[in-house]
């Protein structure tokens, strides 16, 4: 099932507040626990469009917007397409993100490989049947990877294609399902007040 099929909507009471190790003012690189440094990053570059990628991602958002503002893409899957498809739609988990900082971006013609540091607040695992989810509150920190293309079928633009990866497998950055089941009490709403206490405690905007 795409992870790109549909979206959902805030609902639920219970509300906690981030708290610990993970709510640091200070990001790091979980590799290497350094402190992240930040730069500017030509527009249009395959940086700016990984950055604004993950930005956009932030789960807090009212809408995933990757898509529309042409920074994400599951690839040229027609006869001669020059995009391949990028593994979409093989992702059985998604994330949902809090924060990030971007490591690396190493080019290799019209293809490249971005990485990057981020914190996420709920996992959500597509069950059986194809059609209804689980989520489960858990803040992690983690280190993924993703492609990203530039062909006629971006119309030239850098592109991210599919999904992240990292030791724990292929996940999406998108809130999906029309129906979904929340484990050990959580709800959207606590989600959202979790990201936000997080962002708040690392002197981070809160985003809508």
């Amino acid at each position: 099932m795409s992870a790109t099929a549909c979206h959902l909507g805030r609902v639920g009471l219970l509300i906690l507040v981030c708290t610990g190790a993970a709510c640091s003012p200070e990001r790091t690189d979980p590799r290497v626990g350094v402190p992240a440094e930040t730069r500017a990053r030509p527009k249009g570059s395959a940086e700016s469009q990984f950055d604004r990628f993950l930005s956009l991602s932030i789960a807090t958002r009212e809408k995933n917007a990757v898509s529309a503002e042409s920074v994400y893409t599951e690839g040229g899957i027609k006869v001669g397409g020059d995009v391949a498809p990028c593994l979409a739609g093989d992702e059985t988990v998604n994330r949902w993100l809090a924060d990030y900082h971007v490591l690396s971006v190493s080019l290799r013609g019209d293809t490249a490989i971005a990485s990057a540091a981020i914190t996420t607040a709920v996992r959500e695992d597509e069950e059986p049947d194809g059609r209804s989810f689980v989520a489960t509150p858990l803040i992690q920190e983690d280190t993924a990877r993703w492609m990203l293309v530039r062909g006629a079928d971006t119309h030239g633009k850098w592109m991210v294609c599919g999904p992240g990866a990292s030791a724990q497998g292929l996940f999406g950055l998108f809130k999906v399902g029309r129906t979904i089941r929340w484990a050990n009490g959580g709800s959207a709403r606590n989600a959202t007040a979790t990201i936000d206490s997080i962002r708040r405690a690392r002197g981070l905007p809160v985003v809508r």
